[in-house]
């Protein structure tokens, strides 16, 4: 049997699950994130594409989700995910110590990595 789960579909659940764990009503939930009712539900129902970030900024303020977890979920690039599901090399801490020259060229091996890939599905388009 196929899986017919989308990412979509997750992203739906997680927000239905935590609506229920606050025991919110859809439309308490979508009033207080100042959305509509209807665009809530097809949130969790996996009907919308790909919401705003500032929807899910504000549904994760509303139900107490980590917003970085919606936008995985909603396949947007975040610190940890590139967006294909994939994760991201460690970055240093923002004003922590400078990386290391190791560090770097770990990092630039990466993206020339994800450029030959890049390079191949075009090539096979």
């Amino acid at each position: 049997m196929v899986n017919m789960r989308t990412p979509r579909t997750h992203l739906g659940d997680e927000i239905r699950g935590a609506r229920e764990r606050l025991g919110l009503s859809t439309q308490v939930a979508a009033e207080r994130a100042q959305i509509s009712t209807g665009y809530l539900n097809k949130l969790e129902t996996g009907q919308v594409g790909s919401p705003s970030p500032r929807v899910l900024h504000r549904v994760a303020a509303v139900l107490e989700i980590d917003y970085w977890t919606l936008m995985r979920l909603a396949e947007y690039v975040t610190p940890d995910y590139d967006g294909a599901g994939e994760r991201m090399p460690d970055l240093p801490p923002i004003g922590g110590p400078a990386p290391t020259n190791a560090h770097i060229v770990e990092l630039l091996e990466t993206v020339l990595g994800e450029l030959r890939e890049l390079r191949g599905d075009l090539a096979r388009a």
